[in-house]
């Protein structure tokens, strides 16, 4: 493709969502188009009038329902790129999702869908869907050489019994190490108001490291752990953003099973799942204790990454699907 196009991109509310979109907008970058980024979280849809009126947008393209809200709303005549790593009929990607979703089977409205199996099951009703796993900008998130401050790391909501009770009790367990737990304030406040124990709130606030709400940031934490493991939400058998993050800085992940661990990756040569909370428990041992293994694995990770999973190398996949 040599035409150099002008894309409106649209930075979306929501947290995941903004990271996600900071790398699908750079990868338009790295294939050389012209990118106006329109921040929804500070103007309002109107103000986006005036950019349409400057540019002849060849796209509008954003996160989950986004571009397709903008488009519809102020009756933009382009067509849309909408990348999904929500469930795309489910609240997770809009509490006004049963408002747009019929929009999705517009002729020039395209859809990638995270998630395999369940963008299979959604062909037969959106004209324009295409599966397309997460991706992250690999010279953002590379390996930085600081030096490591946590050994264990997580990132994300405690929001379910299971993922707080899982953290908690690796806190405890792993006592001797350094831990690093990232998330929203008010999500530490609820997990905080979850526990009854004394002991377990202490550790909870001990570990708390405060919130990271940039692609920068992120890559930075990440390079000052050593491991950070991983529960995927949503999908049924899909991995998440943190795992591109995670394998494109060359640090170790560890996931729990999923099915795309599988079909994308190698386990055991540049991906590492566990099955249980003892087996979580045995491969954090073995991979702190093992220096080379650790290395073998998170340097043909990041080549992987880096080689199917880059900003450009899958906004190039989304052209060939479009144009």
């Amino acid at each position: 493709m040599s035409k150099k196009l002008q894309i409106l991109a649209i930075m979306p509310e929501s947290i995941g969502g903004r990271l996600t979109s900071s790398s699908l907008f750079d990868g338009f970058r790295l294939l050389g188009h012209d990118v106006e980024v329109f921040d929804a979280l500070f103007e309002p849809v109107d103000a986006v009038k005036s950019l349409v009126e400057e540019k002849n947008f060849d796209f509008v393209a954003s996160y989950d329902y986004t571009a397709i809200i903008y488009k519809t709303k102020l009756g933009l005549k382009i067509p849309s790129i909408n990348y999904f790593s929500d469930v795309i009929d489910d609240e997770h990607s809009g509490k006004y999702w049963r408002e747009y979703y019929d929009f999705l089977n517009e002729d020039e409205n395209y859809v990638f869908y995270w998630d395999r199996e369940l963008c299979e099951k959604k062909k037969n009703e959106i004209k324009n869907l295409f599966y397309m796993p997460h991706f992250v900008n690999t010279m953002v998130y590379r390996n930085l050489g600081l030096r490591t401050e946590y050994e264990l790391m997580f990132a994300g909501r405690l929001d379910s019994d299971f993922r707080l009770r899982t953290v908690v009790a690796l806190m405890k367990k792993f006592k001797h190490l350094r831990f690093g737990w990232f998330a929203h304030q008010k999500h530490f406040e609820q997990a905080l108001l979850s526990l009854d124990s004394d002991e377990e709130k202490e550790l909870l606030k001990k570990n708390y490291r405060g919130f990271v709400d940039t692609e920068e940031k992120m890559s930075e934490v990440i390079n000052k752990s050593k491991i950070v493991f991983n529960y995927n939400a949503q999908g049924a058998g899909s991995l998440n953003y943190r795992t591109y993050q995670v394998m494109a800085c060359e640090k170790l992940l560890l996931s729990d099973y999923r099915k795309e661990g599988e079909e994308l990756f190698s386990p055991g040569e540049n991906f590492v799942m566990f099955s249980s909370f003892d087996d979580l428990c045995l491969k954090i041992d073995y991979f702190l204790n093992n220096e080379e293994e650790y290395k073998r694995i998170v340097h043909a990770g990041r080549e992987v990454v880096e080689k199917n999973h880059s900003s450009k190398v899958c906004a190039a996949k989304m052209f060939d699907c479009i144009l």
